[in-house]
């Protein structure tokens, strides 16, 4: 080859540097052009409703660990000052200090070269004390700064830790050089908070929501009002004023699924649907104080941790110029429609002016759903066992209900069973449909197993697409929804069939061995018809599934900026590409080898570094073999190796790396074509998530039944008794048979004139286990799941309340018996005829006289006025004589115990109808490794001062 005169060399260097600049563009999905900030997406509006408001949307009130908590304002002044200083040295400070001042609540990565860096207070509070980097002083003419950062291939490990597990917002501030210059400009791209962070790295689990929570009152001015009560106040009086619930609007959204929603709620309820709901960022006005100091109580009587609170722009709140047909389609009340509008501008504002594709938001309709406050969920151990870390988003542990019925295949089937654990339906309708999905896998072995299979090879398709529509995702998410879409065509077929077969007649042998659990139902109808359902909904689009697995690799990297992600035979340019890089670097290892032997030089090679170019490498034994010629220049000498320049050698590889940047940009182009078809068959896509979903939640169900023995429940009217016979509670149950030992199981009982049981017993007697296992029955059966128990006739319940175990509240100042009693009002206020209520131990933390008078009181109150199912637990045994002659809809039970006379004893666990009148303390203390003179002296004064035997 002949280079000529140079000047072609130079042509073909700015070539090259214009496509390779071009390329960057096209290839930095993740960091699209210029888009409005937050703030620039409602300044009109701002600049008339709040004049010189400096404080952006995505700026914290609480967080687990912010700047400010780690940096002093004298720090922040001196940084300030360094920064005006050192402004003229250079591009990158200038950078830090303008995205500093628009985004002052968050911490600034800069991208620069292979690294993210921090600068100033950040990199010493955050880098340093949070990341464990090391710190120091980088040096300009006029000063220096402190400095540190890591590579940017780390990039979402420490996104993990600053946003995921200490609550803080990231702004990314990301690189673009310019064309046909070396020059680098730099922007911020994105903000990433706990609400919108969408990168699978990052997030503790995808099998539950990571919602962002938007909260806004419907009357300010009235919510202001009743949140102190009465104007009219008396402070000299001895009566306090009851405060005044409010109402509230209240929308949320999981960016990386597009899982929209919104709601209304009470001021006095908003703790539990902060437990419902589980978000990870809250939104609030940020002229509203009243707002923010409720949801400060409420989240610390709600179980799901304290995600930050973020304050938005109070405008934000009543214009969404790109979404408001969307929001116009859903006829939203008026504190939903608000609460929507700042939820979708401050999620705009973070993904600098992206949304991804949404469908109208759901309403969520209380009454269609079991009302649970937060001390229901948590005692109940729904979703995390009660002594569990509380992050928000964190995997729940197998204690928990959700971890003992979770066996889901998909991260879409696990969300779904989580939410409908936080919700339970009152809908028979829609309970019974689920449960017919479940009693088919229950029955048909062989169709659950075929569809199983299938859902194995299912992918998060909710997540893929969202993260294509942000800019964020990659080949492997198309390659994801390609191989979920084959699944669902497969799973179709497998549907289709099961309804055109013929009915096959009953066995009578596996008939006869068949567990009653399992039993056929005699719905045959109502189960095809559901199956029905599924396989219509279901949306086959082989053709797009077909494009997809013909360009794209089946190893594909996750970033679309590496090369080689498309098939060399995809498309005729692709594949001339390609031969024409394979005949290049076939060109160049002839020509290191042609150089080898004509200079007898072994130790020759042709390589390229980012800081040198192109160069040729040589021992230090071989570099005077090429000094003697011209055409090498030696451009560096180490200790063991010299390194040459050569032209040709030049030439060669910026034709190779031209035509790789030619392929990388075809990639490109073929990339966005797959996404925007993908983008515009989202609905289909998220449909048949949704119905995949379902199908992975009825499959799970159907295994654990038809392991455990359960039985499909029956829903019958008021009229009818609530019975359940031989119930089981699962997590228990689970336990022991773990241990190889058996659960005692207990029968369940209301009648239409027998609404309170009346539980009294030993400790350790099993009481409180008793409690739950009647609770959870009833949450397993209205979420469309069989039942551990031999027979479960039930009726559907509007809410369930318990109130279970001693604990304070050191946020809100309460004291074990505080926290009691507040948790009995809220049952007392709320409980409906339709409810059911379980209590144990009411009033045992203050004097005995005052306890049992509140004792009697409220179980008076739940059966003469709520009048709804309660089982009340007590060892206040001078409760009995004034309640079970006077109360006529109280039947007493109590749990069992052997003994004998020779101090023998054991907790039977079984409860039967009757009273006990003795609490066998002494049995627990001994137990527990109480000194045997401790418990003679005890049984000493019990016997002197109560006239017991020691055995009370």
């Amino acid at each position: 080859m002949v280079l000529g005169n140079g000047s072609r060399y130079k042509r073909l260097a700015a070539l090259y540097r214009f496509l390779h600049v071009h390329t960057t563009h096209r290839a930095t999905l993740s960091t699209p052009g210029p888009a409005p900030t937050a703030r620039a997406l409602i300044q009109p509006a701002l600049s008339q409703a709040a004049p010189g408001a400096q404080r952006q949307p995505w700026q914290h009130t609480q967080t687990r660990a912010t700047t400010s908590d780690t940096a002093s304002s004298a720090e922040s002044a001196e940084s300030a000052l360094l920064l005006d200083r050192t402004i003229s040295t250079s591009s990158v400070l200038q950078t830090v200090r303008e995205c500093r001042q628009k985004h002052p609540q968050c911490v600034l990565l800069v991208r620069v070269g292979d690294f993210y860096e921090l600068y100033m207070d950040q990199a010493d509070s955050v880098g340093g004390h949070i990341l464990g980097l090391q710190v120091v002083d980088k040096k300009f003419r006029n000063g220096s700064v402190r400095f540190t950062g890591f590579p940017a291939r780390s990039l979402l490990r420490y996104l993990e830790i600053l946003v995921s597990r200490h609550g803080m917002s990231v702004a990314l501030c990301e690189q673009f050089q310019e064309p046909m210059r070396r020059s680098f400009t730099r922007r911020v791209t994105r903000v990433v908070t706990p609400g919108t962070l969408i990168d699978d790295q990052c997030v503790a689990t995808t099998r539950v929501h990571n919602y962002i929570l938007c909260v806004a009152p419907v009357d300010a001015a009235h919510a202001e009002r009743a949140a102190f009560g009465s104007a009219a106040f008396d402070p000299s009086s001895v009566e306090l004023p009851e405060p005044v619930a409010f109402d509230l609007g209240l929308a949320w959204l999981d960016v990386a699924t597009g899982d929209f929603m919104t709601g209304t709620a009470s001021s006095d309820t908003l703790s539990a649907d902060l437990a419902r709901i589980r978000p990870s960022e809250i939104l609030v006005d940020e002229t509203n104080a009243t707002l923010r100091r409720l949801l400060a109580k409420a989240q610390a009587e709600a179980p799901a941790g304290r995600p930050p609170i973020t304050p938005v722009p109070g405008v934000s709140f009543r214009l969404v110029e790109s979404a408001e047909g969307l929001l116009a389609a859903a006829e939203l009340a008026t504190g939903e429609l608000a609460a929507a509008r700042a939820l979708l501008n401050y999620v705009q504002a973070t993904q600098l002016g992206l949304l991804p594709p949404l469908q109208p938001p759901r309403q969520y309709r209380p009454e269609g759903h079991v009302r649970m406050s937060a001390a229901t969920i948590q005692a109940l151990e729904l979703l995390r066992p009660l002594h569990a870390g509380s992050a928000p988003g964190s995997s729940p542990a197998a204690a928990s209900l959700l971890g003992e019925l979770d066996s889901t295949r998909t991260s879409a089937g696990g969300r779904l069973l989580a939410k409908r654990l936080a919700a339970p339906s009152t809908d028979a309708a829609i309970v019974e449909a689920r449960l017919d999905l479940v009693e088919l896998f229950a029955v048909s072995q062989r169709i659950r197993a075929r569809v199983a299979a299938h859902l194995d090879g299912i992918g998060d398709i909710e997540r893929a697409v969202n993260k294509l529509s942000l800019n964020c995702g990659g080949p492997h998410d198309l390659l994801e929804i390609a191989r979920t879409l084959r699944e669902v065509a497969r799973i179709k077929a497998l549907l289709r069939a099961h309804l055109d077969a013929p009915p096959r007649p009953p066995a009578r042998k596996s008939a006869a061995r068949r567990p009653p659990a399992i039993a056929d139902s005699g719905r045959r109808a109502e189960i095809l018809a559901a199956v029905g359902r599924k396989e219509q909904a279901m949306v086959a689009l082989d053709a797009l599934a077909v494009d997809i697995e013909r360009k794209i690799r089946a190893d594909a990297d996750r970033d679309v900026r590496v090369f080689g992600f498309l098939k060399p035979n995809c498309s005729s340019t692709v594949t001339q590409l390609h031969r024409d890089l394979r005949l290049k670097d076939a060109e160049r290892q002839a020509m290191q080898e042609h150089w080898q032997r004509q200079y007898t030089c072994a130790s020759l090679k042709l390589d390229t570094a980012s800081h040198l170019g192109h160069f040729i490498e040589v021992s230090k034994r071989d570099s005077e073999k090429l000094q003697a010629n011209a055409e090498f220049r030696m451009i560096q000498s180490l200790k063991s190796k010299v390194r040459f320049e050569n032209q040709r050698w030049t030439y060669l590889l910026s034709e190779i790396d031209m035509l790789r940047t030619r392929v990388q940009a075809e990639e490109m182009r073929v990339f966005e074509e797959l996404r925007d078809e993908v983008l515009r068959a989202s609905f289909v896509i998220r449909t048949n998530s949704k119905v995949l979903a379902d199908l992975d939640c009825s499959i799970c169900m159907a295994e654990l039944a038809s392991a455990r023995q359960y039985v499909r429940p029956r829903f019958v009217g008021p009229m009818e008794s609530h019975v359940v016979t031989n119930g089981r509670h699962p997590v228990v149950e689970s336990q022991l048979l773990d241990s190889n030992r058996q659960y005692v199981s207990n029968d369940c009982r209301f009648e239409a004139d027998t609404r309170v049981l009346l539980l009294t017993g030993p400790n350790m007697g099993g009481k409180s286990t008793y409690l739950r296992q009647i609770a959870l029955v009833s949450i397993m059966a209205q979420i469309g799941s069989f039942v551990p128990a031999d027979l479960a006739q039930l009726h559907i319940l509007d809410a369930i309340y318990s109130r279970i175990g001693a604990h304070d509240n050191l946020a809100l100042d309460q004291s074990t018996f505080m926290v009691e009693m507040t948790e009995a009002a809220e049952i007392l206020r709320h409980a409906t005829p339709r409810s059911l209520v379980i209590l144990d131990e009411i009033g045992r933390g203050t004097s005995t006289a005052d306890g049992v008078s509140i004792a009697y009181a409220t179980l008076k109150y739940l059966h003469d006025v709520v009048q709804c199912k309660a089982v009340f637990a007590t060892h206040y045994h001078e409760l009995i004589p004034h309640v079970v002659p006077t109360l006529k809809n109280l039947v007493p039970l109590h749990t069992a115990i052997y003994e004998d006379n020779e101090g023998g004893f054991a907790f039977l666990h079984k409860v039967r109808e009757g009273v006990c009148t003795k609490s066998h303390a002494f049995y627990v203390a001994q137990i527990a490794g109480i000194p045997r003179a401790v418990l003679d002296t005890a049984r000493e004064f019990a016997a002197s001062h109560f006239g017991t035997n020691g055995r009370e």
